[in-house]
């Protein structure tokens, strides 16, 4: 009948729609524009506004701060880093940690085979200076980019004797020293009192 839709009507030109990824697209015609479930079409050209904590032309990816595949409807999850990041990869949920020596995919552990000692589950990652050493930090490389703290530990090897430190360094930075009567620093978070904060 003339009301009945033949087979070459429903042929969709497949050079049209977004293939990548391995999806086949199911749509009877091309949608104006892929925004993936997460806006809708401005002008058959543009993703007005992303929502659901997605970004980019096609709402194909997710906002800093968040993970997953939102292609396809999918969503954005935040990143789970124990406090110790605000970032991840936008694809697997690594996440960035900030301070040096802390570790892992949810920055839950602390690299103890470089001398990093703690607990950031529950505190920080410090890494236990010897007494009578000089130690050099260098946070230049690309693997350091998203660090903005690093924490160290010196404990003396006799009571009621003074520590001397001195500390160089080739930029600004924040300083805070703090004293603890506990030899578990690190593994409490607000465990530590603070004698020295300074900009």
């Amino acid at each position: 009948s003339g009301s009945r839709l033949r087979d070459r009507d429903m042929v969709v030109d497949q050079s049209h729609c977004f293939s990548d990824r391995g999806y086949n697209w199911a749509f009877i015609e091309c949608p104006a524009c892929q925004c993936n479930g997460h806006s809708r079409c401005v002008n058959n050209s543009v993703c007005e506004r992303c929502g659901n904590l997605t970004a980019g032309t096609h709402c194909q990816t997710c906002i800093p701060g968040y993970y997953g595949d939102p292609t396809n409807g999918g969503k954005c999850n935040a990143c789970k880093c124990n406090n110790h990041a605000n970032l991840c990869h936008v694809s697997s949920g690594k996440c960035f940690c900030t301070t040096k020596g802390i570790k892992g995919d949810q920055c839950q552990l602390c690299d103890s085979e470089n001398r990093y000692l703690g607990n950031p589950l529950r505190g920080t990652c410090y890494y236990n200076l010897l007494i009578d050493y000089q130690f050099t930090f260098s946070l230049l490389q690309e693997d350091d980019r998203h660090y903005t703290a690093i924490n160290f530990m010196a404990t003396p090897e006799q009571a009621n004797k003074n520590l001397d430190m001195s500390i160089n360094a080739s930029n600004n930075f924040n300083l805070n020293i703090t004293w603890s009567f506990s030899s578990t620093a690190g593994t409490i978070s607000g465990e530590e009192m603070s004698v020295i904060a300074r900009t």
